[in-house]
Order: structure tokens, then sequence, then C-alpha cells
């Protein structure tokens, strides 16, 4: 679909990932920093994966130190 986009639309579509990227990152410095706590960021393959146990299960979950989410988190 991106493809389809003039290369001006995809400089400017770009900017906002960059943008909202820059954001996330700054909005989680005070949990990186944290001693107590921490953070799991995952890129989301499959849409509201969190919500179903078939796609934190599967044998090709996504993994943490060799254990599928559910288990890992």
């Amino acid at each position: 679909m991106l493809e389809r986009c003039t290369s001006t639309t995809q400089l400017f579509l770009f900017g906002i990932l960059i943008g909202f990227r820059v954001e996330m990152i700054n909005a989680l410095r005070v949990i990186q920093k944290s001693t107590s706590g921490g953070m799991f960021i995952n890129s989301c393959y499959a849409h509201c994966q969190t919500g179903m146990l078939d796609t934190w299960l599967v044998d090709d979950s996504t993994r943490l130190n060799g254990k599928v989410g559910s288990i890992s988190i």
C-alpha cells in the first residue's frame, strides 16, 4: 500500500513514525531507570495478541529467554 504513495507522502508518514518513536522512548524513560520495575515491549504481529492465548502459547510465539510470553511475563 505504501508503494502507492508519493515520495512526499512517504516521507511525511515516516516522519510521523519517527516522532511517535521519540515520544514513546521519552515516555518510557521513567520506567527504564527504575530499579524495581521493568518493561516488556513487543511489536504486536497479531492484532490484540495480548488478549488471545493462542498467539501467546503457540510454538512460533514471541519468546523471552526461550520462554513464550505468557510464561515469561
